[in-house]
């Protein structure tokens, strides 16, 4: 599949909108891209009627919807339903078709608590580091319900991940060590001594840019008291040469006392 779809087809007067995420469909190119990449928001309630009246009306695709029906009152599913419309649009090679087929019969497999877990894991696997959180933590509190230790792990355990691919590696430590209490995983275990290593690494790295910024600012007054002094001393030899007494010299080393004091 090219990156850059044209839309040939009939553009809808009205949008279909998808409530799960809240997305506006106008072409059957957007609805087949959204089905290709957003598998995991599919549920019984997408393919239905209005889908269906919405394809015949708006997009004039009669056929297409009469065999959307006919697979709907087979009692095919939303997934097999959804690889069928892809696979008549003809808008996927044979190789993407037969990978959309074996994401759906994942998905069919699993139940709501795990479909939701796959649907956070395609946000972090597409770098969608900030929206795979706040996914893991709705799905976290939902599932906290039921007890199961394994999806509750590994939740977690994802969820570290997308905490430390954003560098919050404090965060990516405290879910790490609640996966390890859920699912016993030594994977987990391993992963908070790394993401705690890391923290550590980070924090001395900005203490030792503060030295060094504070170092120069010191640099930069030590310079200026070097300025100083050495036009003290030049109006001293011109004040001894004029027959002034050296009171320059006897202020200059007050001051010194002083600084070395407050110091």
């Amino acid at each position: 599949m090219s990156k850059l779809w044209i839309c040939r087809e009939q553009t809808a007067r009205v949008p279909y909108r998808l409530e799960v995420p809240g997305v506006e469909i106008s072409t059957i190119e957007e609805l087949c891209y959204y089905l290709y990449h957003s598998m995991e928001y599919v549920d019984e309630s997408v393919m239905e009627e209005p889908l269906f009246a919405w394809l015949s009306g708006e997009l004039k695709l009669p056929r297409l919807a009469a065999g959307l029906r006919e697979e709907r009152s087979r009692g095919r599913t939303a997934f097999w339903c959804a690889w069928f419309l892809l696979k008549e649009t003809g808008m996927y090679t044979g190789e993407e078709l037969s990978q959309f087929q074996d994401l759906c019969m994942t998905l069919e497999q699993k139940d709501e608590g795990e479909r939701k877990k796959l649907r956070a894991d395609r946000m972090l696997a597409n770098g969608r580091f900030g929206a795979a959180i706040l996914e893991y933590q709705r799905l976290l509190l939902k599932e906290r319900e039921k007890g199961n230790q394994e999806l509750l792990g590994a939740i977690c355990h994802n969820m570290g991940v997308a905490y430390a691919k954003l560098f919050l590696f404090q965060e990516a430590a405290e879910a790490f060590e609640m996966a390890y209490g859920y699912h016993q995983d030594v994977q987990s275990f391993e992963a908070r001594r790394e993401a705690l290593r890391l923290l550590r690494e980070m924090e001395e790295a900005v203490g030792e840019e503060e030295i060094i910024e504070n170092g120069e600012a010191v640099g930069m007054e030590t310079s200026d008291e070097n300025r100083e002094t050495a036009d003290t001393e030049e109006r001293m030899d011109e004040r001894e040469t004029a027959g002034f007494p050296d009171w320059d010299s006897y202020l200059r080393q007050c001051k010194k006392e002083y600084r070395k004091n407050v110091k």
